[in-house]
């Protein structure tokens, strides 16, 4: 139940940051251009409406793409409304048939803007694949056509006209270009690629939107220091009077970690690994005769390594909330509990993990976290006691050296 309740609450907290207003504009069909606010929702399908706020304290428009001319968000996200040929035909291998030529239906779509230029390159996403468009100054969107069919029963055969098509588009620079065309696929980066290399080849401005899309994937690599409070529990099997706590227990660590930040850099799956300081208390206990104590000691070294997902919500500039959610897998070695009169002694090693969920703040490479862990439950396989388990709290200051 814990695990189900902290999946279900990351996964809300990411859709939250996958799906924020950011500035952008629509141009309506009349040509009325408005500047605003658009959701960004990271469209894995080209979208069909867009939600629009022309401020943040009004309420939320929802705009059919049939109403619009183009609309985008900052600098690198632009789409294009255009009633285009469309190959339906399905890439998934089940339902190819034997019909080689592509089967086109007029539609109106939003068409992401991949390349601008002389030839300008366009994309679309929906349920059957992706499909390419090229597109020249006043004249209509071209569909790249790539389709998957059947030779027999077990072949797949590949119509791939579209190296035809552009071929046919760089004319003088075809033999400059020839080697990329043999060697092109029917994919985002390496026709945009090619587009805009033909555009320089022309001596005409080109903007490389893909690109763009890429530097917003980033991989960071982070130091970070700090401190963990830890309790610790523990119930002797035929001792029940003198069961040990220790509780507040402070150590010292320090750690790297590896994020590959996504979705604008709005989200980050990392994975770290953190050294401890060794854990030493003690603790005194009254047992059932008057005036006889016993003293515990506890003793273990330990290291972690987690990996989970992190989301960063912007506040004001440069200055992220962040907040995280993961699992931990501890490394315990040399851990004893000792009790000094009646000579009992565990040792064993444990390896066990539990979740965790953090919140903090990160300033430009700068970031802070404090992270709250689910109890831990040692193995039941020793002699004198039952698990033990242990809570701990840690925070921590680091920063991105990449």
């Amino acid at each position: 139940m814990r695990k189900t309740i902290l999946l279900t609450c990351l996964l809300l907290f990411f859709q939250t940051i996958n799906s924020q207003y950011e500035n952008g504009y629509i141009i309506t069909k009349n040509g009325e251009n408005k500047i605003g606010l658009i959701k960004n929702q990271n469209w894995i399908n080209n979208p069909e409406r867009v939600y629009f706020k022309t401020n943040p304290n009004e309420s939320e428009q929802t705009i059919e793409i049939t109403n619009l001319s183009q609309f985008g968000i900052g600098n690198d996200i632009k789409f294009i409304v255009s009633e285009v040929n469309l190959d339906i035909s399905s890439e998934n291998i089940n339902n190819l048939t034997n019909n080689k030529n592509p089967i086109f239906e007029r539609r109106t779509l939003a068409l992401r803007k991949l390349v601008d230029g002389k030839i300008s390159l366009y994309e679309y996403q929906f349920s059957n694949g992706t499909r390419y468009y090229i597109k020249k100054p006043n004249e209509n969107f071209e569909p790249l056509v790539f389709k998957k069919y059947l030779v027999l029963s077990n072949q797949v055969g590949v119509n791939e006209h579209y190296k035809q098509q552009l071929s046919l588009l760089f004319e003088e620079h075809r033999d400059a270009l020839k080697k990329k065309l043999i060697n092109l696929s029917y994919s985002r980066k390496s026709i945009s690629k090619l587009i805009t290399e033909y555009n320089l080849l022309i001596n005409s401005t080109s903007t490389n939107y893909f690109e763009q899309i890429n530097n917003k994937v980033k991989l960071n690599f982070s130091i970070y220091g700090g401190i963990e409070n830890t309790s610790v529990s523990y119930k002797f099997r035929n001792l029940a009077t003198l069961n040990p706590s220790f509780n507040d227990i402070s150590r010292s660590m320090f750690g790297a970690e590896l994020e590959l930040l996504v979705l604008n850099q709005k989200l980050g799956i990392f994975s770290g690994y953190t050294i401890k300081s060794q854990v030493s208390e003690s603790v005194v206990l009254q047992t059932s005769i008057a005036e006889i104590t016993q003293v515990a000691a506890l003793s273990y070294n330990n290291n972690s390594w987690s990996i989970g997902a992190r989301g960063y919500i912007p506040t004001i500039k440069n200055l992220n909330l962040i907040v995280s959610a993961g699992i931990t897998v501890e490394y315990v070695s040399d851990f004893s509990i000792t009790l000094d009169v009646s000579r009992i002694d565990e040792n064993f090693l444990r390896n066990g993990g539990s979740e965790f969920i953090g919140f903090g703040l990160a300033y430009k490479k700068i970031f802070a976290e404090a992270r709250v862990f689910s109890n831990k439950m040692f193995p039941e396989n020793v002699s004198n006691g039952v698990p033990v388990d242990d809570s701990n709290i840690n925070f921590r200051i680091g920063y991105k050296i990449l």
